[in-house]
């Protein structure tokens, strides 16, 4: 997530807004939606839960990497035990409506679903990893950890996803 190549950013244009069933009255079964359209609203969901978890999350680790630079070693498990407290409290609110918002645009463009498969992994390994590090070394070799391999692919998986996110939906998912 934070050390992912691109940042998942939201850009609020117009994706899915029209009312392609014809009913007129604006209300379409999520059956009888346009692929796209669906495909749009994960994207843009996506994107939108992602930039509450990230801001949340650079947010509260710069205090405990700074601590940890500075050599003050009680200041960082202070900083690593607010942050794990309250990355805790977002991840049990938040994670499960980002889940499933990957699954969603899974279903909504198969032609997606491994690269969807990717970021979706990597998010839920990363940020438990993240919250479950017991120290602010551990945090650490958490963020180096997911710099290499699985946070490569992971990046190039959001590169792909933000080409068809930007051509098909005008949403930004990295830049």
């Amino acid at each position: 997530m934070a050390v992912v190549i691109a940042v998942l950013i939201a850009a609020p244009l117009g994706c899915g807004d029209d009312d392609s069933t014809g009913s007129g009255d604006g209300s379409a079964s999520e059956a009888s939606r346009r692929p796209r359209d669906r495909m749009c609203d994960a994207f843009r969901a996506i994107s939108d839960l992602d930039d509450e978890i990230q801001g949340k999350l650079n947010a509260l680790l710069t205090p405990v990497l700074q601590a940890e630079r500075d050599g003050d070693d009680a200041r960082a498990v202070a900083a690593a035990d607010e942050m794990k407290r309250e990355m805790r409290g977002l991840l049990d609110s938040v994670l499960p409506g980002l889940i499933d918002a990957y699954d969603q645009l899974a279903e909504a463009a198969p032609r997606l679903a491994n690269d969807v498969a990717t970021l979706r992994a990597f998010t839920v390994q990363f940020t438990e990893s993240v919250v479950d590090a017991a120290t602010p070394a551990e945090i650490s070799v958490v963020l180096k950890d997911a710099a290499q391999a699985g946070g490569i692919k992971a990046g190039l998986a959001t590169l792909r996803l933000d080409e068809v996110s930007r051509a098909d939906c005008d949403i930004v998912l990295a830049d």
